[in-house]
C-alpha cells in the first residue's frame, strides 16, 4: 500500500517550536543562495508550509493537485514544488536541503542520506551509460529531482529509447522506505504530466509527495 510511511518522523506540535525563528532561518539560507531572496506575498504561504513540513508539524497543509484546494499534508511524504520559470523552485528546494543539513529528519535509528540530481543531466547520462545511469538513482534514501520536465523525454542508448524519469518515478513510487522530492514547471495534476510520464507515474507522484505551488515572478 503506497500510502504507508516513507519518512518516519515524529510530529512536533506548534507550541514546541518557534515558527518565526524557523522562518528567519529559512530567509537566511535563501539570502546565502541569492542576496535578492525575499519572502513575500507570492511565496509566503509556500515557505510557511515548508517550515511546518520541516518541523514535522501536524498542522502542515499542501495543495490537492487535482482540485487545487488546500488539504492536510503528510510529514512522512516528500515535496513536489511547481511553478513558472524563475519563480524560485530550485531555491526553495535548496533551502530545504540546507535546513536538512542542520536539522535532519529524525528517523527511528538514523537520518536519510540526501542526493540531488538534475533531470536533464541524468537523461543525458542514460544516452552515454545506459541503464547504469538510472540504477544509480533508484535506491537513494532521499532523492531530489531538479527541473523535472526539462529533460529529453525519449533518451536513446544503443538504439533503445527510454523515458528515463517515467521509470524512476514508477519505481520509487512503489518503494515505501524511500522519499522523493521534485521541482518542476509542470503542475502535478495537469494532463501534460500524464502525457509525458504516464498516468501510473502521475498517480505514484501524487501518492508519495506533498504538492506546493510557487506563484509570482
Amino acid at each position: 500500500n503506497a500510502t504507508l510511511c516513507r519518512v518516519r518522523r515524529n510530529s512536533i506540535p506548534r507550541q514546541a517550536w518557534n515558527v518565526k525563528g524557523v522562518m528567519k532561518q529559512i530567509e537566511k539560507f535563501g539570502k546565502s543562495l541569492d542576496p535578492r531572496f525575499v519572502i513575500d506575498e507570492d511565496n509566503g504561504y509556500v515557505y510557511e508550509s515548508i517550515a511546518l513540513w520541516l518541523m514535522g508539524d501536524p498542522a502542515f497543509m499542501c495543495v490537492d493537485p487535482i482540485s487545487g484546494r488546500m488539504r492536510k499534508g503528510r510529514i512522512d511524504k516528500g515535496l513536489y514544488i511547481a511553478g513558472n520559470v524563475g519563480s524560485g523552485k530550485t531555491t526553495a528546494m535548496r533551502i530545504v536541503n540546507k535546513f536538512y543539513a542542520v536539522n535532519p529528519f529524525r528517523l527511528v535509528s538514523k537520518c536519510f542520506a540526501w542526493k540531488t540530481i538534475n533531470a536533464n543531466l541524468v537523461a543525458g547520462a542514460f544516452e552515454r551509460d545506459g541503464d547504469r545511469a538510472i540504477l544509480s538513482t533508484l535506491h537513494e534514501e532521499l532523492l531530489c529531482i531538479e527541473d523535472l520536465g526539462a529533460e529529453d523525454k525519449d533518451a536513446m542508448f544503443m538504439g533503445n529509447r527510454r523515458n528515463v524519469f517515467r521509470k524512476i518515478l514508477e519505481y520509487r513510487g512503489d518503494e515505501l522506505n524511500e522519499a522523493t522530492m521534485v521541482t518542476s514547471n509542470i503542475p502535478l495534476g495537469h494532463p501534460d504530466f500524464a502525457q509525458m510520464y504516464g498516468e501510473r507515474a502521475q498517480s505514484r507522484c501524487i501518492e508519495m509527495m506533498n504538492y506546493l505551488v510557487l506563484k509570482g515572478d
